[in-house]
Parts: C-alpha cells; structure tokens; sequence
C-alpha cells in the first residue's frame, strides 16, 4: 500500500470515519485533492469493503474551462469503473451575496439530496492546507475555541432541518499536506485539472493561501501549517469537551412542556446560572436544533440572544435562517419565524369543528349533568352554533371589564408566541371564551347545570361520541 494511502488509512481509524460496507459519496472536482481522494479510496477498496459514488457539480463559471472539468471527471469515473452523478447549475448570485460560498451552498446541497437517497457518507478533499486557511480566516473575523477548530474530520449535517435524518460527512485527507497529495498523484501518473480561478486574488481565501501563508512562513515559521493545523486541532479539543458539556447544559435548560417542532424554550434562571462559556454553548445547541445547522451565526448572533435574557419580556431579535429569538417572562424563546394566520370557522353545537391553520380540533358537546371536572370550560348557550377564531386587534374580553386581550395576555403571562394560535370562542360578536382565560361568567355553566356546553381544545382529531381525553391543550 502506497505511504499516502497508509496515512489516509490511518485517519480513517483514528476518527473513525468510515466502517466496512459503507456507501460512499465523493465530491470530486477534477482538482488534485479531490482526485487524490478518489483514488485513495478506491485502492482501500481492495483492503475494506466500500460502495464508491462521485458527484461533480459544474456551475459554468468559467465557460469551457468548466466544462473540460466535468468531461475529465466523466473519463477518470468510466476508466475507475465508478458511478458518477453530473449536475449542472448556473449560479445566480445576489447584491452583495459571495460568489465561492454560493457555489459551495449549490454543492451541498446536491450532494446532500444524493447522500440522502442513496444512503451514503459524504467525503470531501478538504486537506492541511485547507485547515491553515480556515484557521486564519475565522482568527481574523474572530472567532472563538469553535470556530478556531477550523475544519472537522467528520461532521453529521441536519440538511433538511431538525426533523430529517442526519448526512455524514468526513474529511479522510485533512492531515495531509498539499506536497503529500501532489506526490501521490504524481507516483500514480495521474493528471488533474487545475482550477483557474484559485488565483483571483479577490477571494480572500486565495490572498491567505498565495500572500498570507507564504509570507507568513518565510518570516515567522517555515511549519506554519502543520503548526496552524495542530493549533486547530487543540481548538478542537476544546470545542468538542465545550461542546459535551454544552449539550448536558442545554438539556438542563430546556422546557420540555408544550414542546412544538422548531421550536426551543430555555430556563431563563437556569441558564443564567451557567459558566459564561457554557451559555453560549446553549444556545448554539438551541439554534442548530431548530434550524439543522449553524451556518452564518457568529458569536455576536450568540452574544445579543444570551442579552435577551437580562431584558424585559416580549423583545426579540432576528437570527440567521429564519430563527427568531425572544424573551417570554421566564422563557427564552428560539423557532422559525412563521408569519401570524388568521383563521375563523363555525363550530355546530354539538359538533366538531378542525382548525387546519394549527393543526387542531375544537370539540363542543351538549351536557345534562356534567362532572365539573377541573380545567372543562362549560358554558350557558342555548343556540346551535358558535364561532372559533383567533384574537384580531381591538378585542375586548367582557368578563374583565372590557379589557384589551392584549393586556389580559401580559397579565396571565401568555407568551406572545402563542397568542395567535389561542381558541376565541364568539357568539354574534360577543366573546363568551379565549384560551388560557377564564369563561365569561355571565355565560359560565356551573356543575350539574342543565343544557351545558362543554369546549375542548385538542391538539389531535377527537370523535364528538368520545369521552374527553386528556389531549386537551392546558396553557
């Protein structure tokens, strides 16, 4: 086995990146790490049992160029005997958005649609000197034990959000050094493709790797990237032991009553109780578990959440990926940003009425004794129909002596976020009951009262013939 190989071979068992009979999806570029990485792989092949794929992705950027790529791709997979998968994309690229990081978002993305239906591991050929790059790149943008970590050799990727299965992805050449890689291809004969726009100076990724590093190691340290790599790995260390105890933390704080996909409630007092290191942990465990991921949240993002939790209840901010963040009395409140939906339906008395807006029922049954068991709304309504709908701006509960819903709410600590989503039971007009609040008593049955109504809100399909559950909604 050739000494790269060997070396590959080792990275793969001590980060155990791979186990036998995996299915493996490489992203290969035609560039030298790639291809090295393909054909290392493949010789492992003879030693362990793997399934071996490509996916080359050409975007076109560079017209012909591009597509000579892709056909030196397609002619090393056929003589490889290996399956490739070809996508072709053209990039559009907004004000102000980065050309290489909107590239790497398309590729991503489609390796990660593969990965999924398939089954596979992802491997990329991210190398040492990749990992001396990121290193200096998160140092200068500031980053903390995290992002100094640079590049992991595996990483599980939530590319559909928090609710899909996870795609691995592994990096089986990052402790070898570019002059490694170039030495195997070069014993193996084999031609690569170079990609010209890795010289465009415009790209600060380009002027670290042909102005920085250079000058760097020629004035301060010849090894600076085995140096810079190792200092990464350090970082890593750290993040991981941050990262162990971050998760136990995050479980500590997080309210698991009335939990809602997407959504993430933090223990203001228990998380405040933390090490300063260990709250931001937290919340870094609370965005990726609402949004999959924690692409774009810098530490600045991290910093104004954990400011939330001294302030006054009902501010927010705005994160990246859709999340919001706010402050719910003692709550901290992290979920995607969905916009209000009014919704107004007639409910029969008796009868059943579905709330498909959020998803749950509204039941209401005729009673002639009823039990009175506590938390049963029972109302005096002798008609035979009501109507279910969601707070609108102005109204006005009677049995509080007209006062706002919105003050009412502030009162009994509703958070805002659900507010939207409460049941206003309304006859003609006229509020009889809101979710969360008491009935007005002028209309409220007392127990055993004769032609009760009894209202539940419940969070799944309820027969009307059924006795009531305990699905019922409690706030």
């Amino acid at each position: 086995m050739d000494l790269f190989v060997s070396a590959v071979w080792d990275t793969i068992k001590r980060f155990s990146l791979l186990k036998p009979g995996d299915s493996v999806l490489c992203a290969v570029s035609g560039g030298p790490d790639s291809v090295a990485l393909l054909l290392a792989l493949k010789e492992l092949r003879l030693e362990w049992p793997l399934s071996l794929s490509v996916l080359h992705v050409n975007h076109g950027l560079r017209g012909a160029e591009s597509d000579r790529d892709a056909s030196f791709v397609g002619t090393l997979c056929r003589r490889m005997e290996i399956p490739l998968h070809v996508r072709s994309h053209r990039l559009q690229v907004g004000p102000g958005e980065n050309l290489q990081d909107r590239a790497r978002s398309v590729r991503y993305r489609f390796l990660f649609e593969i990965a999924v239906a398939g089954g596979s591991v992802v491997a990329t050929g991210h190398n040492l000197q990749d990992q001396a790059e990121t290193f200096l790149l998160k140092l200068a943008r500031g980053s903390g034990p995290v992002g100094l970590s640079g590049i992991f050799p595996a990483r599980e990727i939530l590319p559909h959000g928090p609710e899909e299965s996870p795609v691995r992805m592994v990096r089986p050449l990052l402790e070898r050094a570019r002059e490694d890689i170039l030495g195997f291809l070069e014993r193996r004969g084999q031609p690569y493709r170079e990609d010209s726009s890795n010289r465009n100076l415009r790209y600060d990724r380009n002027w670290v790797r042909h102005h920085l590093i250079p000058d760097m190691r020629s004035r301060l340290n010849p090894a600076l990237i085995p140096t810079l790599g190792r200092s990464a790995r350090l970082f890593r260390e750290v993040a991981e032991f941050l990262e162990d105890e971050g998760r136990k933390a995050f479980e500590l704080c997080r309210e698991t009553r009335d939990h809602r996909a997407g959504e993430v409630r933090l223990k203001v007092e228990t998380l405040l109780g933390l090490a300063p290191a260990l709250r931001k942990e937290v919340i870094r465990h609370a965005v990726r578990t609402c949004k999959g991921d924690l692409r774009d949240l810098g530490l600045d993002h991290v910093d104004r959440v954990l400011g939330l939790a001294s302030g006054r209840s009902g501010r927010r901010i705005q994160l990246p990926g859709e999340i919001e963040a706010s402050l719910e009395f003692d709550h901290l409140r992290l979920a995607r940003r969905v916009p209000p939906v009014r919704f107004s339906h007639q409910l029969p008395v008796p009868g059943e009425v579905a709330i498909p807006e959020t998803g749950r029922h509204v039941v209401c049954r005729r009673l002639t004794a009823p039990a009175g068991k506590p938390g049963q709304v029972l109302l005096r309504f002798p008609g035979s129909s009501l109507t279910v709908r969601n707070r609108l701006e102005g109204d006005r509960y009677p049995s509080s002596r007209g006062k706002k819903l919105k003050r009412l709410f502030l009162q009994h600590r509703i958070p805002r976020s659900v507010r939207d989503t409460l049941v206003v039971v309304e006859d003609e007009g006229r509020l009889l009951w809101v979710e969360g609040l008491p009935a007005d008593p002028r209309v409220q049955a007392g127990p055993g009262e004769e032609g009760a109504v009894l209202i539940q809100v419940l969070d799944e399909p309820h027969s009307v013939s059924r006795e009531p559950g305990r699905s019922r909604r409690r706030l």
